[in-house]
């Protein structure tokens, strides 16, 4: 993957999970309990340092009652 890809998807990830997260008045720390992943990682991300995994994309993504492919901005519906 090209580093310009990888960080649209990065922006994509971090503005989608603050909408969510505001949406649900949830904090990172709400969201890490919530889906297991360590709030750090979820900063990371949100802050757009790191790629998650598959795995974490897919915790998150529950905790965030979303679908997997909505969070990077593959779909535009949210289910």
């Amino acid at each position: 993957m090209k580093t310009k890809q990888k960080e649209q998807i990065k922006t994509q990830l971090s503005r989608r999970m603050k909408v969510r997260m505001f949406e649900l008045d949830m904090t990172m720390r709400a969201l890490s309990r919530k889906c297991g992943v360590p709030a750090a990682n979820i900063g990371a991300y949100v802050s757009r340092k790191t790629m998650m995994s598959a795995d974490a994309l897919a915790a998150i993504a529950d905790g965030l009652e979303c679908s997997t492919d909505w969070l990077p901005g593959r779909k535009e519906e949210r289910e």
